[in-house]
């Protein structure tokens, strides 16, 4: 039997398509008699250089070789075979010691010719030698192609090509900030897609948005202005402030419980409840019958984390939350406590010569930048050393709008917020009637996120606020000025931001929860809260023995936290 073997890589050009190789080793076919004959196409996009077993076709037909089932094999030429020398030499040995003739297009390989031996290893050599180059000056031309800023392949949702060059396209560039907006906002991948399709945008292939879709777009560099290629960054035209595509991507991790999917049970606390463990969010599961009525850690579900963390029963964690922090007024406590030396004005003053500061860094980071593109010109510094120069400057100008950003957003929310003492109260009243949507957004009005500890057999349950305060570091926060130039000393140490948190105990049998750091004792179940006051201080004081004993935590007053010794292991 002869078998035709055909295969086309990327690179080959459309004489050589597979159609010609068939039609060619079918006409040698005829004019040599065969008529009994096999193809072995390989098909498009298969390199030469690949490997043997990465060529399904080639391994069958050398298996068939051996199984005695081909006697004939011809190839348009020698580089149709292979473009790697290795390969060359083991087909040539499978076939000559089955005695199998090789055909390249009319040529038959003699295997006694030294000659023939000689100039099929010299081929073979000479096809892997361009199969190299060819690749190198690929890739040296689409690196040139993207240093240039040109088009290469599939353009990006939100550019186009001008000219062969990267641009924006103007009206899908609003698409993909609306998708970050929605994103930031709270909206999941799932609940933006649907949101896209609802409005009748397509992609542009005509087609419906799907959760992978906007996943992709989201995390992209590309949208902010950082192009890869072969694990290099490069510039290109910016949609997206690398600064909030930082803050949209940094804020996904808050958006996997709001996927858009419909869920049958509503769940105060959806979204704001972390696994102190293993990081993930904790979701709610719930049955009618409530054998199932849990936060449960995502983590427990994928095989190569299997996190032990424990779950907590929904109607014990949000009545706890709910009590403690709205119904007792707790919040306006915490509200009162930051806001009782009437300092806010003096934060003002503070924060607004820091977002000062932090601008002119910028701006001497700025020129910084052109002085080193003015050395390069003038051969002063070399290639390498002005790419980690430019590379450096700027991440750190990067850094310092990420914190300038931070700054100027806390002065709006000093200047326009609404957190005065009035406002809280105006929230916390007629709570008694408060509908499930009034609630959640009380809560995720004041509170950032819920972190689950179990320590057996107790959880730690850590409430961290959306109020946050600054503290100042007077060292840092100078400004040289000596000689004719400003020097800023450390302006982005020169402010501390400290989030407000309490720390809870609760026991495993659901009774009690106890803020060691204000010494505050919360009733949980019926049975704690029908106790007289004294009754209530020696149950507290027994949990907090055993906490003590088991756990060994160390509690640090002045930042409201508690720690525990690293040994310890978690729990099974």
């Amino acid at each position: 039997m002869l078998a035709i073997y055909t295969r086309l890589s990327r690179e080959d050009k459309d004489s050589t398509s597979i159609e010609n190789q068939i039609r060619e080793g079918r006409a040698f076919a005829k004019d040599k008699g065969f008529t009994d004959l096999k193809v072995y196409n390989e098909g498009e996009g298969v390199s030469g250089g690949a490997k043997i077993e990465d060529r399904p076709k080639l391994d069958s037909l050398i298996k068939d070789i051996v199984n005695g089932l081909i006697k004939v094999v011809w190839f348009r030429n020698q580089n149709r075979l292979e473009r790697d020398a290795e390969t060359y030499i083991l087909f040539m040995r499978y076939a000559e010691s089955n005695e199998v003739d090789v055909y390249f297009d009319d040529k038959k390989v003699d295997y006694d010719s030294p000659i023939d031996n000689f100039m099929g290893i010299m081929f073979s050599s000479i096809n892997q030698y361009s199969r190299k180059l060819q690749s190198a000056q690929t890739k040296k031309t689409l690196k040139d192609h993207i240093t240039e800023g040109r088009v290469w392949s599939v353009v990006a949702y939100g550019y186009r090509s001008d000219n062969g060059y990267l641009a924006i396209d103007e009206k899908e560039a609003e698409i993909i900030k609306e998708i970050y907006r929605l994103s930031l906002s709270g909206k999941g991948y799932n609940h933006i897609a649907n949101h896209l399709n609802d409005k009748k945008i397509p992609t542009r292939k005509n087609k419906l948005w799907r959760a992978r879709t906007v996943q992709s777009i989201i995390k992209n560099t590309l949208y902010k202005g950082v192009r890869v290629y072969s694990g290099k960054n490069y510039d290109a035209p910016i949609i997206i402030e690398p600064n909030y595509w930082k803050k949209v991507n940094d804020n996904l991790e808050n958006n996997k419980n709001n996927s858009g999917k419909k869920v049958e049970h509503k769940y105060l606390l959806k979204g704001l409840i972390r696994c102190a463990k293993c990081g993930k969010n904790y979701y709610g599961r719930r049955r009618v019958n409530l054998s199932d009525n849990f936060y449960s850690c995502v983590g427990k579900r994928y095989k190569e984390i299997r996190c032990k963390n424990r779950g907590i029963n929904i109607d014990v964690l949000e009545n706890f939350i709910w009590g403690r922090f709205f119904a007792d007024q707790r919040i306006l406590e915490i509200t009162k406590d930051f806001l009782k030396n009437d300092e806010i004005e003096s934060k003002l003053d503070v924060l607004r010569e820091n977002k000062e500061q932090l601008k002119k860094k910028i701006d001497k980071l700025e020129k910084e930048q052109k002085k080193a593109v003015d050395l390069l010109i003038k051969d002063i510094i070399s290639e390498e050393e002005f790419t980690n120069s430019k590379q450096r400057i700027k991440n750190e100008i990067e850094d310092l709008k990420i914190k300038l950003d931070n700054l100027i957003e806390q002065i709006s929310f000093f200047e326009e917020s609404e957190l005065t003492k009035e406002n809280v109260k105006d929230d916390l009243t007629n709570l008694k009637n408060a509908s499930f949507n009034n609630k959640s957004e009380l809560i995720k009005k004041y509170i950032k996120s819920i972190t689950i500890d179990y320590k057996a057999p107790h959880y730690v349950i850590r409430i961290e606020f959306k109020i946050n305060d600054y503290y100042i570091n007077e060292d840092n926060f100078k400004t040289d000025f000596s000689g004719s130039s400003e020097e800023i000393i450390n302006p982005v140490n020169s402010i501390t931001e400290k989030n407000l948190i309490e720390n809870y105990i609760i026991d495993r049998s659901y009774n009690i929860a106890i803020d060691f750091c204000y010494n505050h004792l919360h009733p949980i179940s019926k049975k704690v809260r029908n106790l007289s006051e004294k009754e209530l201080q020696i149950y507290a004081d027994r949990v907090e023995n055993e906490f003590n004993v088991l756990h060994k935590p160390i509690i640090d007053l002045e930042n409201n936290s508690i720690e525990f010794p690293k040994s310890e292991k978690n729990p099974k």
